[in-house]
């Protein structure tokens, strides 16, 4: 029991640590569950938000269920973000950026051509946004290879994509459940 304390305080303690250095930035995991999306967490010093995507009536959607939708990804996150950013009232620049994790929930491929066009749009993509995807391995790997000229990262998933990665990685993402017993209570 003590050395489970011990843990759990020096994890928290890492976590304030790193929390005050902006390079290691707070994050909103689905950041539409907010009563204030994005706005919340900006005013929270969060510099990492995720997201879930679908595709419906050829809309990029938010929802982590596709039959309860939030909004597009457009009006609840992109709209929002060029303003702050054209605007200059988020602190973010291509070497410290926002950091936009996408979550491709919709396993159909026609989502990525989709996405590619709405994040087309907006010239924060790369520059003050990194937009990572994570989400379905095999379209998120096919959105990189099809749509290389848009400034997109992807995590992966198992040390085994190592050597088969078609671009340089950036994260690597790992199943809670799979690590931790730890379940919030």
């Amino acid at each position: 029991m003590f050395k489970l304390c011990f843990s759990f305080l020096f994890l928290i303690s890492i976590g304030s640590a790193l929390a005050a250095d902006s390079k290691h930035p707070l994050h909103s995991h689905n950041d539409y569950e907010q009563d204030r999306p994005i706005l919340a967490a900006f005013d929270n010093n969060f510099k990492s938000i995720e997201v879930d995507i679908w595709l419906s009536n050829n809309e990029v959607k938010i929802a982590h269920n596709p039959w309860h939708f939030k909004g597009t990804l457009e009006e609840m996150y992109l709209i929002p973000l060029q303003k702050m950013v054209d605007a200059g009232t988020i602190n973010a620049d291509a070497e410290n950026p926002i950091l936009l994790w996408i979550d491709i929930k919709d396993i159909r491929q026609k989502i990525n051509k989709r996405l590619a066009a709405v994040l087309e749009k907006y010239p924060m993509i790369g520059n003050e946004v990194r937009v990572i995807l994570t989400g379905s391995k095999r379209l998120k790997r096919k959105f990189v290879l099809d749509f290389p000229h848009i400034a997109v990262d992807r995590d992966e998933n198992t040390l085994e994509d190592l050597q088969d990665s078609p671009t340089p990685f950036h994260w690597f993402t790992i199943k809670w459940s799979k690590n931790f017993t730890w379940n919030g209570e």
